[in-house]
């Protein structure tokens, strides 16, 4: 491929495309279906991008590290694999290394120090923040790779209200791209997927999908996080429990009520305290009964801990149930995991849909009252703090994400969807149905399911 030298900026041309869809079965060989993908662009002699939608624990890494690596040393060519969490580059290099017969830098590196490595003999290993910095500052030292791996791109929507450099990213990824090959990969890609750049025809645009399966999980609901702090504290077993909290704040709240040992994994505990953390990636596992996470667990921690059966999730995002339930990596098909769901009722979807919406508004007027958008939101915030959204192009311009806009939009509807469906069923708790839909399991009879008390008084473990 290195004859393809003139060829190796992917144009975005005018054109919507529509990626040929390849599904293989549950249980497939990743590195030979990969491998193929590779061999048809290199056959064709054109440049390529694939998406990779496999199940959060089926072997996206995998095939990465024993297909992807191998094929591109035997053409001597060099990869850059970008992720949006320091836990998935970490995860990421231990394996390279063992691949790649560079092991002994984990014994020559502190874990600090392999932390901070990003270059492992042909494959640069860096985060998004890193890639957004060579995007603007450095994009010559980027025209040395062939081939591009995004890992978990879906990130780029999810991080979008904290994270504002997401949008500018994708923007670049339009119109800089110099790589033959470019491979996203997400288990999650639904949201993300209208918004990515795709190679134009006479190039290859692939889309390699795996079906997901959740039929291991036991759902339980619940609308008032008491009943979630009773049934923990009533648990005398030796089981453990991973509770997913939208904020630090929150995490912190609901911890006052817990009466067991618990620990935080979230952005400020990584900080104060790398070894903790370090311990928890190295093990896969926490000491505590209970660990409330953060975003910091949605990606890259792996918990294979057989005690942890229990999994809370505070949530209104369905990219954010696949993560999570992701995390615990099962020992055998027979072992089941419990998912304890928060069910917002119509008030609470009426609080967070306004809410949303003042926010929306504040956005779109950006380029109607710049000023006032500045004192309001940037200089004086009262309603809404937007910097964390605020994007600075490499000429100074400052402008909101927009990809915020998409992820709130896409929020929007969703609380739309389900005022529709609680008003034509009469049914003010059905986010139930909601979360079994985006797992593809049954709904069960709420009898067996709800630990409320209005809608189940015996529902318990």
């Amino acid at each position: 491929m290195r004859d393809l030298q003139d060829m190796k900026v992917i144009v975005q041309g005018p054109y919507k495309v529509v990626p040929e869809k390849i599904t293989v079965p549950r249980g497939a060989n990743l590195v030979k279906e990969i491998t193929k993908i590779l061999d048809e662009f290199e056959a064709d002699k054109v440049a390529g991008t694939a998406l990779i939608s496999v199940q959060t624990g089926y072997g996206k890494t995998y095939g990465m590290i024993h297909g992807v690596v191998p094929w591109a040393r035997e053409r001597n060519h060099q990869i850059l694999y970008v992720s949006s969490r320091v836990a998935i580059n970490t995860q990421f290099k231990g394996e390279l290394v063992e691949e790649t017969g560079q092991g002994h830098l984990k014994e020559e590196l502190t874990k600090v120090g392999m932390r901070n490595r990003t270059e492992f003999d042909g494959v640069d290993v860096i985060t998004y923040h890193k890639l957004m910095y060579m995007l603007k500052h450095e994009q010559s030292s980027l025209k040395r790779y062939d081939i591009l791996i995004i890992d978990e791109v879906h990130a780029l929507l999810d991080d979008s209200m904290f994270v504002s450099g997401t949008g500018r990213l994708l923007k670049d990824l339009e119109h800089f791209c110099n790589t033959s090959i470019r491979l996203y990969l997400s288990a999650t890609p639904e949201a993300i997927m209208p918004h990515l750049p795709w190679a134009p025809f006479p190039f290859h645009s692939k889309f390699l999908h795996m079906p997901r399966n959740y039929d291991y999980v036991v759902p339980h609901f619940f609308a008032n996080e008491e009943e979630l702090l009773k049934c923990i504290n009533e648990d005398t077993s030796s089981k453990k429990w991973l509770g997913y909290m939208t904020s630090i704040s929150d995490a912190r709240n609901f911890s006052k009520g817990l009466r067991h040992p618990f620990c935080m994994l979230n952005g400020e505990e990584r900080e104060a305290n790398p070894e903790k953390w370090y311990k928890v990636l190295e093990n896969e596992s926490f000491e505590e009964k209970v660990c409330l996470a953060t975003a910091v667990i949605d990606a890259g921690v792996n918990l294979k801990d057989p005690a942890l059966v229990n999994i809370a999730i505070f949530s209104t995002n369905p990219n954010t149930y696949k993560q999570v339930l992701g995390r615990k990596r099962r020992s055998s098909q027979d072992e089941k995991v419990h998912l304890y769901a928060w069910c917002p009722m119509p008030e609470e979807i009426n609080k967070l849909k306004a809410r949303n919406t003042a926010m929306r508004e504040a956005i779109d007027s950006f380029e109607m009252r710049k000023a006032q958008f500045i004192q309001n939101y940037i200089l004086q915030p009262k309603e809404f703090d937007l910097r964390p959204i605020m994007d600075v192009s490499p000429d100074g311009e400052m402008t909101p994400n927009h990809l915020a806009s998409v992820y709130l939009q896409n929020e929007y509807d969703l609380f739309e969807k389900i005022q529709l469906y609680a008003k034509e069923h009469k049914d003010p708790a059905c986010f139930d149905y909601f979360v079994t839909r985006w797992l593809g399991i049954p709904r069960p009879d709420r009898a067996d399911s709800w630990l409320d008390g209005r809608f189940s008084g015996e529902a318990r473990l």
